[in-house]
Protein backbone atom coordinates (compact mmCIF):
# COMPACT_ATOMS: atom_id res chain seq x y z
CA UNK A 1 0.00 0.00 0.00
CA UNK A 2 2.70 2.75 0.96
CA UNK A 3 4.95 1.50 -1.96
CA UNK A 4 2.31 2.34 -4.58
CA UNK A 5 2.26 5.53 -2.93
CA UNK A 6 5.52 6.43 -3.54
CA UNK A 7 7.06 4.59 -6.54
CA UNK A 8 6.61 7.64 -8.71
CA UNK A 9 7.60 10.12 -6.26
CA UNK A 10 11.33 10.44 -6.81
CA UNK A 11 10.95 10.33 -10.77
CA UNK A 12 8.25 13.95 -10.44
CA UNK A 13 10.93 15.22 -8.03
CA UNK A 14 13.21 14.59 -11.12
CA UNK A 15 10.95 16.37 -13.50
CA UNK A 16 10.05 19.29 -11.36
CA UNK A 17 14.06 19.96 -10.71
CA UNK A 18 14.47 19.78 -14.38
CA UNK A 19 12.16 22.23 -14.92
CA UNK A 20 13.51 24.39 -12.00
CA UNK A 21 16.97 24.36 -12.92
CA UNK A 22 16.06 26.73 -15.83
CA UNK A 23 15.35 29.27 -13.46
CA UNK A 24 18.74 28.56 -10.74
CA UNK A 25 20.51 31.83 -12.99
CA UNK A 26 17.92 34.04 -11.94
CA UNK A 27 17.52 33.05 -8.44
CA UNK A 28 21.13 31.83 -7.85
CA UNK A 29 20.34 32.21 -3.94
CA UNK A 30 18.00 28.99 -4.45
CA UNK A 31 19.60 25.68 -3.71
CA UNK A 32 17.61 23.60 -5.78
CA UNK A 33 19.43 20.45 -5.53
CA UNK A 34 18.20 20.45 -1.85
CA UNK A 35 14.94 18.84 -1.88
CA UNK A 36 13.68 19.84 1.40
CA UNK A 37 14.48 23.66 0.40
CA UNK A 38 11.94 25.50 1.75
CA UNK A 39 12.51 28.21 -0.96
CA UNK A 40 11.32 26.09 -3.65
CA UNK A 41 7.62 24.71 -4.69
CA UNK A 42 9.56 21.10 -4.51
CA UNK A 43 11.08 21.65 -0.82
CA UNK A 44 7.75 23.13 0.61
CA UNK A 45 6.22 19.73 -0.87
CA UNK A 46 8.48 17.46 -0.20
CA UNK A 47 8.35 18.56 3.86
CA UNK A 48 4.95 17.90 4.01
CA UNK A 49 5.15 14.44 2.81
CA UNK A 50 5.63 12.79 6.25
CA UNK A 51 2.35 14.47 7.37
CA UNK A 52 0.15 13.17 4.69
CA UNK A 53 2.11 9.84 4.88
CA UNK A 54 0.99 9.71 8.96
CA UNK A 55 -2.07 10.98 7.73
CA UNK A 56 -3.41 8.21 5.19
CA UNK A 57 -1.66 5.55 7.58
CA UNK A 58 -3.03 6.15 10.78
CA UNK A 59 -6.57 6.49 8.84
CA UNK A 60 -9.91 7.41 10.38
CA UNK A 61 -11.98 5.32 12.75
CA UNK A 62 -15.95 5.43 12.52
CA UNK A 63 -19.14 5.54 15.55
CA UNK A 64 -20.41 2.02 14.01
CA UNK A 65 -23.65 2.04 15.89
CA UNK A 66 -24.14 5.96 14.81
CA UNK A 67 -23.92 4.87 11.16
CA UNK A 68 -25.86 2.02 10.93
CA UNK A 69 -28.65 3.85 12.96
CA UNK A 70 -28.44 6.99 10.33
CA UNK A 71 -28.32 4.52 7.41
CA UNK A 72 -31.93 3.08 9.25
CA UNK A 73 -33.05 6.30 9.21
CA UNK A 74 -32.05 7.40 5.69
CA UNK A 75 -33.01 4.40 3.57
CA UNK A 76 -36.73 5.07 4.33
CA UNK A 77 -36.86 8.85 3.36
CA UNK A 78 -34.59 8.09 0.53
CA UNK A 79 -37.23 5.41 -0.71
CA UNK A 80 -40.36 7.95 0.33
CA UNK A 81 -38.32 11.02 -2.00
CA UNK A 82 -38.27 8.61 -5.27
CA UNK A 83 -42.37 7.77 -4.41
CA UNK A 84 -43.02 11.43 -4.52
CA UNK A 85 -41.22 12.38 -7.42
CA UNK A 86 -43.44 9.38 -9.11
CA UNK A 87 -46.20 10.43 -7.68
CA UNK A 88 -45.27 14.00 -9.59
CA UNK A 89 -44.81 12.08 -12.93
CA UNK A 90 -48.10 10.06 -12.89
CA UNK A 91 -50.02 13.37 -11.84
CA UNK A 92 -48.35 15.23 -15.09
CA UNK A 93 -49.81 15.59 -17.98
CA UNK A 94 -46.59 15.98 -20.22
CA UNK A 95 -44.71 13.60 -18.17
CA UNK A 96 -46.82 10.67 -17.51
CA UNK A 97 -47.60 9.29 -21.26
CA UNK A 98 -43.45 9.77 -22.22
CA UNK A 99 -42.59 8.05 -19.17
CA UNK A 100 -45.07 5.70 -17.47
CA UNK A 101 -47.02 2.57 -19.06
CA UNK A 102 -49.50 0.81 -17.44
CA UNK A 103 -49.16 -2.41 -15.90
CA UNK A 104 -50.97 -5.51 -13.87
CA UNK A 105 -49.69 -3.43 -10.96
CA UNK A 106 -50.68 0.16 -12.14
CA UNK A 107 -48.75 2.75 -13.77
CA UNK A 108 -44.85 2.02 -13.41
CA UNK A 109 -42.19 3.21 -14.95
CA UNK A 110 -41.49 2.72 -18.93
CA UNK A 111 -38.90 -0.43 -19.38
CA UNK A 112 -36.12 0.39 -21.79
CA UNK A 113 -34.71 -2.08 -24.96
CA UNK A 114 -32.43 -3.53 -22.03
CA UNK A 115 -35.19 -4.03 -19.96
CA UNK A 116 -34.47 -1.56 -17.13
CA UNK A 117 -37.12 1.03 -15.54
CA UNK A 118 -36.62 4.67 -16.19
CA UNK A 119 -33.75 6.08 -13.74
CA UNK A 120 -33.81 9.29 -12.66
CA UNK A 121 -30.24 8.93 -11.34
CA UNK A 122 -29.35 8.43 -15.19
CA UNK A 123 -28.21 12.29 -16.17
CA UNK A 124 -29.09 11.47 -20.03
CA UNK A 125 -32.01 9.95 -18.94
CA UNK A 126 -32.72 12.60 -16.48
CA UNK A 127 -31.96 15.40 -19.16
CA UNK A 128 -34.95 14.10 -22.12
CA UNK A 129 -37.72 13.65 -19.63
CA UNK A 130 -36.82 17.43 -18.26
CA UNK A 131 -36.99 18.87 -22.12
CA UNK A 132 -40.16 17.25 -22.17
CA UNK A 133 -41.40 20.47 -19.52
CA UNK A 134 -38.65 22.40 -20.77
CA UNK A 135 -37.27 21.88 -24.52
CA UNK A 136 -34.72 24.93 -23.90
CA UNK A 137 -32.49 23.19 -21.49
CA UNK A 138 -28.57 21.72 -22.26
CA UNK A 139 -27.92 19.60 -19.26
CA UNK A 140 -29.68 18.59 -15.41
CA UNK A 141 -26.57 20.08 -13.86
CA UNK A 142 -27.72 21.32 -9.96
CA UNK A 143 -27.08 25.24 -11.32
CA UNK A 144 -29.85 24.29 -14.22
CA UNK A 145 -31.92 22.77 -11.70
CA UNK A 146 -32.45 25.86 -9.39
CA UNK A 147 -32.34 28.21 -11.99
CA UNK A 148 -36.00 26.08 -12.61
CA UNK A 149 -37.14 26.24 -9.49
CA UNK A 150 -40.87 27.18 -8.85
CA UNK A 151 -41.48 26.25 -12.50
CA UNK A 152 -42.46 22.65 -11.89
CA UNK A 153 -42.99 20.24 -8.72
CA UNK A 154 -40.71 17.91 -9.92
CA UNK A 155 -37.85 20.25 -9.64
CA UNK A 156 -37.17 20.72 -5.70
CA UNK A 157 -37.69 17.00 -5.68
CA UNK A 158 -35.04 16.32 -8.63
CA UNK A 159 -32.96 18.90 -6.24
CA UNK A 160 -33.15 17.29 -3.28
CA UNK A 161 -32.68 13.88 -5.05
CA UNK A 162 -29.26 14.85 -6.56
CA UNK A 163 -28.11 15.61 -2.67
CA UNK A 164 -30.06 12.16 -1.25
CA UNK A 165 -28.02 10.03 -4.58
CA UNK A 166 -24.31 11.37 -3.93
CA UNK A 167 -25.03 10.75 -0.27
CA UNK A 168 -26.44 7.24 -0.78
CA UNK A 169 -23.96 6.24 -3.23
CA UNK A 170 -20.68 7.90 -2.14
CA UNK A 171 -20.76 7.33 1.38
CA UNK A 172 -23.69 5.61 3.10
CA UNK A 173 -24.12 2.23 0.84
CA UNK A 174 -20.02 2.22 0.32
CA UNK A 175 -18.51 3.28 3.38
CA UNK A 176 -17.94 -0.30 5.28
CA UNK A 177 -16.36 -1.32 1.69
CA UNK A 178 -13.36 0.76 2.57
CA UNK A 179 -12.62 -0.32 6.21
CA UNK A 180 -9.28 -1.90 6.21
CA UNK A 181 -9.23 -5.60 7.52
CA UNK A 182 -6.45 -5.18 9.62
CA UNK A 183 -6.65 -1.77 11.49
CA UNK A 184 -10.28 -1.27 11.29
CA UNK A 185 -10.11 1.98 9.74
CA UNK A 186 -10.55 3.49 6.57
CA UNK A 187 -7.44 4.72 5.03
CA UNK A 188 -8.74 7.13 1.90
CA UNK A 189 -6.00 8.22 -0.40
CA UNK A 190 -4.32 11.57 -0.50
CA UNK A 191 -3.63 13.42 -3.35
CA UNK A 192 -0.84 16.00 -3.04
CA UNK A 193 0.14 17.46 -6.37
CA UNK A 194 -3.49 17.66 -8.63
CA UNK A 195 -4.13 20.01 -11.61
CA UNK A 196 -6.74 22.23 -9.18
CA UNK A 197 -3.83 23.06 -7.32
CA UNK A 198 -4.94 21.59 -4.26
CA UNK A 199 -4.83 18.12 -2.38
CA UNK A 200 -7.49 15.71 -2.96
CA UNK A 201 -9.13 12.37 -1.76
CA UNK A 202 -10.65 9.37 -3.17
CA UNK A 203 -10.97 5.74 -1.94
CA UNK A 204 -13.25 7.28 -0.31
CA UNK A 205 -13.69 11.33 -1.15
CA UNK A 206 -14.34 12.30 2.21
CA UNK A 207 -13.57 15.41 1.76
CA UNK A 208 -17.37 15.59 -0.47
CA UNK A 209 -19.04 15.18 2.44
CA UNK A 210 -21.40 18.10 2.32
CA UNK A 211 -21.13 20.34 5.64
CA UNK A 212 -24.90 21.64 4.69
CA UNK A 213 -28.00 19.70 5.32
CA UNK A 214 -29.12 16.95 8.10
CA UNK A 215 -27.67 13.94 6.91
CA UNK A 216 -24.47 15.71 5.68
CA UNK A 217 -23.45 16.93 9.40
CA UNK A 218 -24.89 13.42 10.84
CA UNK A 219 -22.21 11.74 8.28
CA UNK A 220 -19.26 13.83 9.52
CA UNK A 221 -20.24 13.45 13.07
CA UNK A 222 -19.66 9.75 12.47
CA UNK A 223 -15.75 10.54 12.07
CA UNK A 224 -13.90 9.70 15.02
CA UNK A 225 -10.59 10.80 16.16
CA UNK A 226 -10.00 7.68 18.44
Amino acid sequence: YSLGDIKYLDKILEKQLGILNTYNGLHPQIDLNNILNIDTIVGLENRVIPALVEAELTGIDIDWTAYYALKDEFVPLYLELLNKIKEVVINCDKLRPALMTATLFGLDYKVDSKGKLFNWASPLQKLKALQILFPEIESCDTHVLQSLQGSHPIIELLIEFSVMFKLKTSFIDVLPGYVNSVTGRIHSNINQLVSTGRMSMDNPNLQQIPRKGNFGKLLRALFTQQ
